[in-house]
């Protein structure tokens, strides 16, 4: 006969516990490669960056929820002339309202901060926007 033993830990699926802030810890960008030392390119994410954070922390400011996960991630698409293609979360903060402020701040910034157009060679070009919370 089987002894009454307790069941596994692993048996019940934990609900993930959300984070205690949504303030901004961190953000900054990955770039192409051969974007890397143009001096234009980087002031320009720097700018767009700095708009982007205040937008989203100032959003943030507004609703109860609170991110899922430690760290959210956006790929941009940004194309020779300087418009944004595609803005898609590719890590998720676990929050969809979270999400949806993140990518709305993030393309009214694309909008506003204009992008140094001289310096695109290529058709377009994957950014990916990593935001710590």
């Amino acid at each position: 006969s089987q002894a009454n033993t307790p069941p596994d830990a692993n048996t019940y699926a934990k609900t993930p516990e959300p984070l205690t802030s949504s303030e901004i810890k961190r953000l900054y960008w990955e770039i192409p490669q051969e974007l890397t030392y143009n001096e234009a390119v980087v002031n320009y994410l720097k700018t767009a960056g700095k708009a982007m954070k205040f937008a989203i922390q100032s959003d943030l400011l507004n609703i109860s929820e609170m991110p899922y996960s430690p760290k959210m991630i956006v790929n941009v698409v940004i194309k020779k002339d300087g418009s944004y293609d595609n803005v898609v979360t590719t890590v998720s903060s676990g929050s969809k309202q979270i999400d949806a402020i993140v990518l709305q701040s993030v393309k009214a910034a694309l909008k506003y901060v204009k992008a140094p157009t001289s310096e695109f060679k290529n058709d377009s070009y994957n950014f990916s926007l990593i935001i710590n919370f």
